[in-house]
């Protein structure tokens, strides 16, 4: 009886210390959780309260840094020089993001969390730059507080076209659903009184996203002028069924009108378009990020296919992995379009440019890609690519190490020059060969 009731005992001790370790062990998870909450929202009111000041700033200064020579890796010399512009709030990984484009005389320089800046061309090459801060209305647009700190949540990307300036962003449609919508004004250097251009009903969200996968990270967003209309690359938002459905805009590369209005659907099978440009005004490139490696360039044709989320090189990342049951990845592009050319191992691609033989003394144009990733295979800086494409097929000319994240990239005709901004440190970068 005595064995039967110290074994009895012990059981119930046991059962005891189980149910107190396990009792003890949430509550600490808790505990850690609610700190967590209330750390993080401090942070959040921080950010908020340096965001509010921040963007009513008005005396912005530029500084340029020393000139360095550097060589690509077919010891081809190159001069450049960073410009350190202090903006914050990058959309991903360094210190900011922002995009550029010429305009006249200027160059046009516009952060995700909708600053405008204006700075003559000559004053790029002066040690201390007061750029014009322009004021606009797209405050209006931008009603989520998401877009003033740190978040996914972001403007895409600017065109400007004759004396307009459009802005892709991430458009709330309604409460917490978005799509990727864009931007209209008119170039006033004192103010830019935004419109909306192209705005679409469909939107998607964590709510109704069906395998809770919703990322407004996966935005695409480039616009660039084509036969009169323009292309706006779409992207998946991290949703997966829309992208082969004709009925969505989710993954998708856009005919848009000079009025705003969807022309059709150009391209689909898209994930998340980074780059788009037109080589010799005539071939649409575009690039795009796989999701764990898989980063494409794609030559875009009408009405074609370039698989996703059925086909990819690359594969679902560990929090998607269930996609696995209705989407197996890698899995070829037998029935869809080849991509140009892919990494399988990623290189963060971001924009792809055309930039004529002058730029280099060549016979011909020459395609630069510009990434944000270090791929050993290239090196182990984060590379500028160098390509020549004949008869449809790229071939790798050179590469140059930049060593930051490359987030935009514009040739300037006049000044013979690649001009980049450099999420890693905020900075414009100035980059032109040296002639032998």
């Amino acid at each position: 009886l005595i064995i039967k009731l110290l074994l009895v005992l012990n059981i119930a001790l046991l059962i005891f210390f189980f149910l107190f370790f396990f009792y003890y062990k949430k509550r600490k998870i808790n505990q850690y959780n609610e700190l967590n909450a209330i750390k993080n929202k401090e942070i959040k009111n921080i950010e908020k309260e340096f965001s509010d000041y921040y963007h009513k700033f008005n005396k912005f200064i530029f500084h340029q840094k020393d000139r360095e020579i550097i060589k690509s890796n077919n010891d081809i010399k190159y001069e450049l020089y960073k410009i350190n512009t202090n903006l914050y709030f990058s959309k991903s990984r360094g210190r900011s993001t922002a995009y550029i484009e010429n305009y006249k005389d200027n160059l046009i320089l516009t952060t995700a969390t909708g600053l405008f800046f204006k700075i003559n061309e000559g004053d790029l090459n002066k040690k201390k730059i007061k750029p014009i801060k322009i004021e606009t209305n797209i405050n209006n647009f931008l009603k989520n507080e998401k877009f003033f700190i740190k978040s996914s949540y972001s403007l895409k990307d600017i065109l400007i076209d004759n004396d307009n300036i459009f802005v892709s962003f991430n458009n709330e449609v309604k409460n917490g659903c978005f799509n990727t919508g864009v931007l209209k004004a008119e170039i006033n250097e004192n103010y830019l009184n935004f419109k909306k251009f192209f705005d679409h009903k469909e939107c998607k969200s964590l709510t109704n996203s069906k395998y809770k996968t919703f990322s407004a990270h996966q935005a695409g967003g480039r616009f660039i002028k084509y036969n009169e209309k323009y292309l706006l690359t779409h992207g998946s938002y991290s949703e997966f069924d829309e992208v082969q459905n004709d009925n969505s805009i989710f993954g998708k590369i856009l005919l848009i009108n000079k009025s705003g209005k969807l022309n059709k659907v150009f391209s689909k099978g898209h994930r998340n378009p980074q780059g788009l440009t037109l080589f010799k005004k005539k071939i649409i490139l575009e690039t795009e990020h796989g999701p764990n490696g898989g980063d494409e360039i794609n030559i875009i044709k009408e009405n074609h296919n370039y698989g996703w989320p059925i086909a990819s090189y690359g594969k679902h990342y560990e929090g998607q992995k269930h996609i696995n049951k209705f989407y197996p990845l890698p899995n070829s592009h037998n029935s869809f379009e080849e991509p140009l050319k892919y990494f399988k191992k990623a290189i963060a691609i971001s924009q792809i440019i055309d930039v004529p033989g002058f730029f280099d003394n060549t016979s011909d144009n020459s395609i630069f890609l510009s990434s944000m990733k270090i791929n050993s295979s290239f090196g182990n800086k984060i590379n500028l690519f160098q390509y020549k494409l004949i008869q449809n097929k790229l071939f790798l000319k050179d590469t140059i190490p930049i060593g930051e994240r490359i987030r935009d990239i514009i040739y300037n005709e006049k000044r013979n020059e690649l001009i980049m901004f450099l999420d890693t440190s905020a900075s414009l970068l100035i980059l032109k060969k040296i002639n032998n």
